[in-house]
């Protein structure tokens, strides 16, 4: 995981990100905090581009995959933030060169694997319970609740999200070129189960839909998160814009829109956090969100509890018959759960007039310098965090920050470098020269 933030006024936006990437193998895990995640997306034009959950695409590398597309945009410039965005999503799409056939085959391999055994483990926990309450069970009621978890997890799977732009035959087109790769890694995991020709059948259906669509409108574990921000060229103010990318398959890329938001006369400010975002989230709005769902939930025990005395009650009056009695406790259900959103939505009021609007209110009339020293203090805090508790240090090392203003494009204010730039002067040479010149 890691640590990055977008904050935004009205004169620029400023960027950072902390420098851990966790890097998980058969062995085991290894943080490195060593990794740089914000890049110029051009060198000429005030936009630039950060990473987070995954430090390479398809095993290439992202700042390999970024490099590659900068070189290849050039001088080129576009009207919007959000044409940047889409630019640079085409790029992925049609860069055979860098996701060719194998890589695309090795991704599907990787994602079904992943997935068939996350349905092996949802069936031995059913089983478990099963037995846990049954006592034995017959081969035939564990066959039984093998179907029931495919059918459960085929439901949700026909409702998920498509992905952007697909072909409307993509499922064809997969089931063509993986066809038999789909059969051989769900024959491999499924080996020991007892799995019939029907859910054999439903496995490879949802191997489909697996790869060609968003269950929840989320994206499965191992996926990339790419955030672009700055200024088009026919843009005032700042925007931002972030993407979520799982992977090419038979050369459609899998994708979808995260986050967009834009700096307006109406909006003057705006902090975007992304990857772990609980600490910027208690930093704004006064309570950390997990807090606050406990509150809300154990609100909800609360009120679920007085329906269950309130029935005892009245059905110990022996005044009302099973029905009045059911009609009058759905409607005071009712009424407790208008009661539980109405406090749920004073709250949040709470927070917006007493904590984020103040803040917003001040990032708005601060300076460059300001906002980049914001950014970097909000990314430090989450590694704080991280550092003096007991969960593992998945944010932290160095924080590159780089502010971007329509007039001065990309300034770091903090960078680390591999390298000595003093030992390097063809380096910086080399670097802002445009084509066709010596």
């Amino acid at each position: 995981m890691t640590a990055e933030i977008v904050v935004m006024n009205r004169e620029a936006v400023a960027m950072a990100a902390d420098s851990a990437v966790t890097v998980v193998t058969a062995q085991g895990q290894k943080i490195f905090i060593t990794a740089n995640k914000i890049f110029a997306l051009s060198k000429f034009r005030p936009v630039g581009i950060m990473f987070y959950a995954n430090a390479s695409f398809m095993d290439v590398p992202w700042e390999t995959v970024i490099k590659i597309y900068r070189e290849r945009l050039g001088e080129a410039s576009f009207p919007t933030l959000a044409e940047y965005g889409q630019h640079f999503v085409e790029f992925l799409r049609q860069s055979k060169d860098l996701f060719p056939a194998p890589s695309q085959a090795k991704y599907v391999e990787y994602k079904l694997t992943g997935f068939f055994e996350y349905l092996v483990r949802l069936f031995q926990q059913a089983a478990e319970d099963n037995l846990r309450k049954r006592g034995p069970l017959t081969e035939k009621e564990v066959s039984d609740i093998l179907s029931g978890v495919i059918r459960e997890e085929r439901a949700r799977w026909d409702g998920a999200v498509e992905i952007p732009s697909a072909p409307s035959d993509y499922e064809s087109m997969l089931a063509t070129q993986y066809g038999e790769l789909v059969r051989k890694t769900r024959m491999a995991t499924f080996e020991k189960s007892p799995l019939g020709e029907e859910d054999a059948s439903s496995l490879d259906r949802l191997a489909l839909l697996v790869l060609s669509k968003f269950r929840g409108g989320n994206p499965s574990p191992g996926y990339s998160g790419v955030v672009v921000a700055g200024f088009g060229e026919g843009e005032v103010f700042p925007c931002v814009r972030s993407f979520m990318l799982e992977g090419v398959a038979a050369g459609v890329l899998k994708w979808m829109e995260h986050t967009e938001s834009a700096i307006s006369l109406d909006n003057p400010a705006e902090i975007v956090p992304f990857a772990q975002s609980s600490d910027v989230a208690t930093f704004m709005e006064g309570v950390d969100p997990s807090y606050q769902q406990a509150i809300e939930a154990d609100l909800a025990e609360v009120l679920g509890r007085y329906q269950g005395l309130l029935r005892e009650v009245i059905a110990g009056t022996g005044k009302l018959s099973t029905k009045e009695t059911a009609d009058l406790v759905a409607g005071v259900g009712r009424t407790c759960d208008d009661l539980l959103k109405n406090y749920s939505k004073r709250l949040e009021t709470y927070r917006w007039e007493t904590f984020v609007r103040p803040v917003l209110g001040a990032i708005s009339m601060l300076p460059k310098p300001d906002l980049a020293s914001l950014a970097e203090s909000l990314v430090n805090l989450t590694s704080m965090k991280r550092k003096f508790s007991m969960d593992a240090e998945t944010v932290g090392g160095p924080i590159d920050v780089a502010v971007i203003s329509k007039g001065d494009g990309l300034i770091w204010t903090k960078r680390k470098h591999y390298f000595s730039p003093d030992l390097n002067p063809h380096f910086v040479t080399q670097y802002y020269r445009r084509r066709g010149q010596p």
